[in-house]
């Protein structure tokens, strides 16, 4: 995942270096790309790039998603 966090967010290049501030920033990009493949995005940079441009959208879709795996997840339980 070092690949695409590099290519996607220049990581190599970060300054972050304060006590546990690098790994914390690596985590968040681990999520951010995550997420971006359980959405079913095959490209992340240009997905995240689209997001960053239209951060409400990028909620939107993220709720949404998470509103059906919920009424899913419900309907199997009961």
């Amino acid at each position: 995942m070092h690949g695409v966090r590099d290519v996607t967010f220049d990581e190599d290049r970060s300054q972050i270096r304060k006590k546990n501030g690098a790994k914390v920033m690596a985590s968040l990009r681990n999520l951010v790309i995550s997420i971006s493949r359980l959405l079913g995005f095959r490209y992340v940079p240009e997905r995240i790039r689209c997001f960053m441009m239209h951060i409400e959208d990028a909620l939107r879709v993220v709720e949404s998603k998470l509103i059906i795996q919920n009424s899913f997840y419900l309907m199997i339980q009961g």
